[in-house]
Parts: C-alpha cells; structure tokens; sequence
C-alpha cells in the first residue's frame, strides 16, 4: 500500500472474529504498566446481547490462573438498566478486590460502524463514541451496589496486578484464560499513553473515515501501538504493530474483511 504517512493512506480492511474461538493476544505489552491512556478503534458488531453477558473487545490480566484481577473493554447486556446493551470498562486492581464499572449510555446496533476510545487519564476513565463522550455511569460489584460517580478511579492498565499479563483483542482475559469472545469486526487499533483531549478524538473519528494519525502532530510523542487489522503487511497469523513492538499473535485464523 505505499507509505502509511500523508495521501497514500487507506482504510481497506477490517479483522473479524467469530465470537467463539478466534482472538488475538500480546504477552506483556511495552504499556502494561501505564497509569494512563487510550485506546481508540473502530468496532462493528455482528450481533448486540440480548440477554446479560458481555462481549469482549479489548481485555488484559495476569496469566496466572489464581489472580483474578483484570482489564476489560466490552460490550454488555444488563436488564436492570437503561439503556440495557452498553460499551462498558471494568477493572479490578487486585485478586478479590472490587471491580469497577464504567458503562456508556449508546445502545449499540448490529452491523453498525462505531468509533470507539477508552481512556484513563489517572483520575478518571471516559468512553468516547463517534467522538462524543458517553455519558459514564459507575457502579461496583456487578451491580451490587447503586451507582456512585465515586467508583469511577481512573484505574487503567498498570492498576491491574501481576507481573506477567496479557492483552487481548476480541475476547476479554481472566484467570489466564480468555472469556466471552466478541463477534465483531475491530479495525484500526491505536493506542496512545496518556488520555486525548476531545479535539484529538474528533480528528481520528473525522465524520466517520478513519483518519491516519500521522496526521495529528499532537499525538505523535504519545503514540505507542498502531494495529492496521489487515492493511499493510498482517496475515491471518500476525497483526503487526507499524510503529512499536507489539505485534499480535492471531489465534484460529480471523479473517480479514471490507470494514
């Protein structure tokens, strides 16, 4: 495809993952100890939940199999809430701790195209659709408890503990084992260590096109990973990462599509 710098740009494919068997995963990523940051990427779902569950998009925890603390961005069904299907972030820091919940307010459509960014930055974590910020709702526990903002910390990758962890793409990762696999197409993956600001996400959303983030002067020192899904030089068996170290190894062979 040319240069991945200026016009020469394109956007021609997307990975997509079954919702059964197939992800993608990374061990110790060169960002897993960050107390900030995003990631943005763009999500079509092939179905929505009807039922409570949750699919995973992004995911991290310890691999190991007596630790159950984790990172996951998903989506999620929950039927005493409204409304019901959500893009959520939960963390749980330590094994046995509580987890934190952080739901969006987009109720997501099958076979739509979204724009997605989920960040921290230390203090506080926001999601981003379609470069609007969701309105987040906290909660602990798995609903145990009312919402509170209060449970909203910020915690982000490097609150999750272990030495040795995963990261995930199509699935969520727990326990050293992958759990509730999304079926979905995922697409230009960037992450970035430290949160963006609203004008940085409205220029990588850009009315709907992906946009080349080389494009954006302001997050160039603070770009870390960037995962084309298909573009450029990945197979069925690699994701590569064009501008650090953090290739992805595909698992049962996801296939690449029009996004």
């Amino acid at each position: 495809m040319g240069s991945l710098i200026g016009s020469s740009f394109r956007n021609a494919l997307a990975m997509r993952l079954n919702g059964t068997t197939q992800y993608g995963y990374r061990d110790d990523p060169s960002f897993k100890a960050n107390a900030a940051g995003a990631f943005s990427l763009w999500l079509r779902p092939t179905t929505v939940l009807t039922s409570n569950r949750r699919k995973g998009i992004i995911g991290m925890g310890p691999n190991d199999a007596a630790n159950n603390s984790f990172f996951w961005l998903s989506q999620r069904y929950q039927s005493n809430i409204t409304p019901t299907q959500r893009l959520d972030i939960t963390t749980r820091a330590t094994h046995g701790g509580n987890a934190h919940l952080q739901l969006g307010s987009t109720s997501l459509v099958a076979g739509s195209l979204y724009h997605i960014v989920g960040q921290s930055n230390g203090s506080t974590t926001s999601i981003y659709v379609n470069g609007v910020a969701e309105t987040i709702t906290s909660y602990l526990n798995n609903f145990v408890d009312p919402p509170n903002a209060s449970y909203n910390n910020g915690q982000w990758l490097g609150s999750i503990s272990g030495a040795n962890k995963r990261l995930t793409f199509g699935c969520e990762w727990f326990t050293n084992a992958i759990l509730n696999p999304g079926d979905e197409n995922i697409d230009e993956v960037n992450y970035f260590d430290r949160a963006l600001t609203g004008a940085e996400i409205t220029a990588l959303y850009n009315g709907g096109v992906p946009n080349n983030p080389y494009s954006i002067p302001s997050l160039l020192p603070n770009w870390k990973t960037w995962l084309r899904c298909g573009d450029s030089r990945d197979t069925n068996a690699i994701l590569y990462d064009e501008i650090g170290t953090n290739n992805i190894t595909l698992v049962n062979t996801p296939t690449f599509v029009t996004p």
